[in-house]
């Protein structure tokens, strides 16, 4: 396995999980269509989309979530989303704070700010990863899991499944960090070159209820080039 993909791979923030490094711009994306997952669909996104869900606007990506979720272009709305955090709690303080210090790693977060339980806010956020070309998506996938295991993560389930739009890879891994135990489901979608990671994360307890609507966002995730 190459040097940068493990180095990718076990880049973890475990109170604000996320996974990525040297993000590239939106426009920096490889034309062989040939590494590409996108999949044709005859049935358009926005007759699937939930109606109560709203669209937010990353850098060079967009996701629907549904109400409550607030966020959006860290570069552009990186005091705001802070602001929003601290306002919740001093618990919280921590997280604003790592949301400032990874702005560069992330084209989209949003947290549930309506719905957040003591201790953890439930998150949604958007890296990305340049990788060498020929890269295969189960490879990627697999050195991920390989090491969040590594770091301590519980691999609950993995596997790769057509989102119609997209092909994806899927793992759902959980942490326990202090008294607080997450549960993230993570989608890895390949572009052009590019691997892109969804990670949605919430307090375990709320993963049940909480995974239908993961699975309906994931659905209306889009790069910009493909809108």
């Amino acid at each position: 396995m190459s040097q940068k993909l493990r180095r990718f791979a076990i880049v973890l923030l475990l109170m604000f999980p996320l996974i990525g490094c040297d993000r590239p711009s939106s426009n920096a994306t490889e034309t062989d269509s040939q590494t590409s997952s996108y999949q044709a669909s005859a049935t358009s996104v926005e007759e699937r989309i939930n109606p109560d869900f709203r669209k937010l606007q990353g850098d060079g990506v967009s996701l629907y979530l549904p109400p409550g979720y607030e966020g959006g272009d860290p570069q552009k709305d990186i005091e705001k989303m802070a602001v929003n955090l601290e306002g919740a709690g001093s618990e919280y303080e921590n997280l604003s704070s790592a949301l400032r210090e990874t702005k560069d790693l992330v084209a989209l977060v949003a947290f549930d700010n309506k719905n957040s339980q003591g201790g953890f806010v439930t998150n949604v956020n958007v890296t990305s990863q340049k990788m060498p070309q020929g890269t295969k998506l189960e490879e990627f996938q697999q050195a991920i899991s390989n090491d969040l295991e590594r770091v301590g993560y519980e691999i609950l389930a993995q596997d790769v499944q057509d989102l119609k739009k997209w092909q994806a890879g899927r793992i759902t891994v959980k942490i326990e960090t202090g008294k607080t135990k997450i549960t993230q489901l993570v989608y890895i979608i390949l572009d052009r070159g590019i691997f892109w990671v969804v990670t949605y994360s919430t307090p375990t307890e709320e993963f049940t209820d909480r995974v239908k609507d993961f699975e309906d966002s994931i659905i209306t995730f889009n790069i910009q080039n493909n809108e």
